[in-house]
């Protein structure tokens, strides 16, 4: 147990800087690594396409993402209900 919180340590700070972002440049700077991180450590492959379009929205609804990043993070799924976009 303790191994695996030490694991997760590196992602969470990593994930707290990446949530501290306000714009899109700043983060696809801080976001390279990050994905090499998740790339190293998650079994499934990466929905680039789905991130693609979180960081066209990022502009417009930053928080949104964000939350959908934290929420991930800690295993909670998140569906992109269309009914919530038009909200």
């Amino acid at each position: 147990m303790l191994q695996r919180r030490c694991q997760k340590r590196p992602g969470k700070a990593k994930l707290r800087r990446v949530l501290a972002c306000d714009d899109v440049p700043e983060l696809c700077r801080i976001l390279r690594p990050v994905l090499a991180l998740i790339d190293s450590r998650v079994p499934q492959p990466l929905d680039y396409i789905r991130l693609l379009q979180q960081l066209h929205r990022f502009a417009w609804d930053a928080q949104k993402i964000k939350s959908q990043w934290a929420q991930e993070f800690y295993g909670r799924t998140v569906e992109d209900a269309p009914a919530e976009e038009a909200a």
